[in-house]
């Protein structure tokens, strides 16, 4: 936690996938420019693979 009690570090596991996520400038506000589809993709399918070699119920 930051000095404001806000997270500025958020880590998940999702199976052999690790996210992690760092905050900073709370209420700032910046123009989100959506990515062309080709640069995006779905995680679901991996998540879930992930997820069942780890033993879960995916």
């Amino acid at each position: 936690m930051g000095p404001r009690d806000l997270p500025v570090r958020i880590v998940q596991e999702f199976g052999a996938l690790k996210v992690s996520m760092d905050f900073e400038k709370f209420g700032a506000t910046r123009e989100i420019r959506v990515p062309p589809a080709a640069r995006t993709g779905d995680l679901t399918e991996e998540v879930r693979k992930a997820t069942e070699r780890e033993g879960g119920q995916g």
